[in-house]
């Protein structure tokens, strides 16, 4: 009993920590995505980085359905607070995500209002030049807010609590290692003797029973067929 409620413990914190480092990956990869793809739009003007950017907004935001090959919850419409809240982790722990989600929005809100200023004037009647105009504005005010450092500080960010996570399943799995093993070896001694035990009932089971059967069986045969054989001589 205690083998099996400790092996489920420990495959309660390894699925806990995958889940938490997936969030963690997925916290970093999408911030630099959404900042590369407004950067892509403002610097080439392209509609489909555009899109891409609103995109990865609304799945971030709850708002889209999150991919089907996405690790966490895939197919599930929910933001990234929603999969925060989810984590099975303790106060501190969450505290610390809830900051980086705190900079996740700040970045995000920060390129939307990129977008903003490069779309200002993109409507009927602007001329390239004041596109043009428009985007470097975006451009030069994404330079002097320093936005470039903000994905770069949240992935530090995921990356130092992650590292934190990893330490305290280390720590919480060494707790358990030194009485697992004992119970382990424990377990595999009652094996063994199980084994022999299974052994030996079949060796006896075959020499007082299967092999005196044999014999009786031989006997009725030959007397069967008319012949005269010898008296049986069993030992019980």
């Amino acid at each position: 009993v205690w083998l099996g409620r400790s092996l489920y413990e420990v495959n309660g914190f390894l699925h806990s920590y995958y889940r938490f480092e997936n969030l963690l990956a997925e916290i970093s990869s999408t911030s630099r995505e959404t900042y590369r793809a407004s950067l892509e739009f403002i610097s080439a003007g392209d509609a489909r980085h555009l899109e891409r950017w609103r995109h990865l907004l609304r799945v971030e935001r709850g708002e889209l359905p999150r991919p089907e090959k996405a690790q966490l919850d895939p197919g599930a419409t929910l933001s990234l607070p929603a999969l925060a809240d989810r984590m099975e982790i303790d106060a501190p722990t969450r505290a610390h995500l809830r900051s980086i989600l705190v900079q996740v929005d700040m970045l995000n809100s920060m390129t939307e209002a990129a977008i903003i200023l490069a779309l200002g004037s993109q409507k009927e009647g602007s001329t390239a030049a004041q596109t043009l105009a428009d985007r470097n504005a975006a451009l030069r005010w994404m330079h002097e807010n320093n936005l470039a450092r903000l994905p770069d500080a949240i992935a530090d960010a995921t990356r130092k609590l992650g590292d934190m996570q990893y330490a305290e399943l280390l720590a919480r799995l060494g707790e358990r290692e030194a009485p697992l093993r004992w119970t382990m070896l424990a377990a595999i001694g009652a094996l063994i003797l199980l084994g022999a035990s299974v052994l030996g009932n079949a060796y006896i089971f075959k020499t007082r029973v299967v092999n005196p059967l044999d014999k009786v069986s031989g006997y009725a045969e030959s007397v069967a067929a008319g012949f005269d054989p010898d008296p049986l001589r069993l030992r019980h």
